[in-house]
């Protein structure tokens, strides 16, 4: 599923100033890069989604600094996580006025879960939370997350703080023991 959908040539288009940051272990530039985000707007979604399975597919591994390369799928020593946080309101896709509609909303949430479906295929285990998303949210969360397992639970549901904080506690937890176990 390639990304489409911004449109440059629109008044309207505001792309986030936001940089991806390659795969890296430096704690610092993680920590500062998630502090400067901010909020506002609408959500395109999918776009967030595929960046994920960009970083994390090596596929991609021409697109990004040496030494940050995805191990390929059938590497049977390394797992992949992607972790997917969303108030879920996927309603942009920012193409030919579709900003903020409900064609917006659709083409969004349709090439949302065929990015999560692409990334499960390639052995991707994908934990999602729906923060305070409602139930459209919840549905496609559900639908992006991997499927649980009797001793691994992989969509959350969260509506405060604290319970996005036991989300992200209980994943955390999930990855240590499936590296550990898988």
């Amino acid at each position: 599923h390639p990304v489409t959908g911004i449109d440059l040539t629109t008044a309207s288009s505001r792309c986030p100033s936001n940089e991806i940051v390659p795969m890296t272990n430096e704690i610092g530039t993680l920590n500062a890069t998630v502090n400067a985000f901010s909020t506002g707007g609408t959500t395109a979604g999918h776009v967030g989604i595929a960046w994920t399975r960009y970083l994390l597919s090596a596929n991609w591994n021409k697109a990004w600094p040496d030494g940050s390369d995805a191990a390929s799928a059938s590497d049977k020593k390394t797992k992949k996580f992607a972790v997917i946080m969303t108030d879920g309101r996927f309603n942009t896709f920012l193409s030919a006025g579709e900003n903020n509609t409900p064609k917006g909303k659709e083409k969004s949430r349709e090439y949302a879960r065929g990015l999560c479906d692409d990334m499960k295929a390639g052995n991707i285990r994908i934990f999602t939370i729906n923060f305070a998303g409602g139930v459209d949210a919840q549905a496609l969360m559900q639908d992006c997350a991997s499927p649980n397992t009797a001793s691994q639970q992989f969509f959350f549901n969260a509506d405060d703080a604290l319970e996005l904080e036991e989300a992200f506690k209980a994943i955390a937890k999930g990855i240590t023991s499936l590296r550990l176990i898988s």
